[in-house]
């Protein structure tokens, strides 16, 4: 019997990984103020969140060198 290597990068199912991984994925980010828009980071958050989801386990760890303001922090 051939065993499935254990998932260590993350908690997502194989269907799921490759759904996400294999497709283009658009983001239609919702509107923002302009005190959101003047921020140096402008990525939508989604964007950041698939990205933590793909790389990382449920309480995982997330390494954030720069800290930004710091609201990572938070």
């Amino acid at each position: 019997m051939v065993q499935k290597p254990k998932n260590t990068l993350n908690d997502l199912d194989a269907k799921s990984w490759v759904k996400s991984t294999k497709s283009w994925f658009v983001i239609n980010p919702r509107s923002r103020s302009r005190e959101q828009l003047s921020h140096p980071a402008k990525y939508p958050e989604e964007l950041v969140q698939r990205f933590v989801t793909y790389f990382t386990k449920q309480d995982g760890w997330v390494l954030d060198p720069f800290a930004g303001v710091g609201s990572t922090l938070v």
